[in-house]
């Protein structure tokens, strides 16, 4: 009886949900150029992330791959007839294994 009542909960909440909003997919490649002395500069794309937001909501999303982490935050808000403003905040890092000493003092 408790399973049966909590699973028409997470139906009915799941439901609300789905009414509230439309969620979105949002896509962000980077471009960049590659060191390369032997041919000429050419841009890239570096990395792609999507991710499924909703609008007015925060979105945050990690990725690890081998060495590199992407970090991606920010928040979808409506404009004018349609329209989005995207607030994001992107970070990249490489692990390369060597230890940085600080000095709390």
């Amino acid at each position: 009886m408790v399973r049966s009542i909590l699973l028409v909960l997470a139906l009915l909440c799941s439901h609300s949900a789905t009414i509230r909003g439309d969620d979105y997919l949002l896509r962000i490649d980077t471009m960049g150029y590659v060191d390369r002395s032997d041919e000429i500069p050419k841009e890239i794309l570096l990395h792609s992330i999507e991710i499924v937001v909703r609008p007015q909501s925060p979105f945050r999303c990690k990725v690890v791959v081998c060495a590199e982490t992407l970090v991606v935050a920010g928040k979808l808000s409506p404009v004018d007839h349609g329209d989005f403003n995207v607030q994001i905040r992107f970070a990249h890092s490489v692990d390369t294994g060597i230890r940085v000493l600080v000095n709390d003092e």
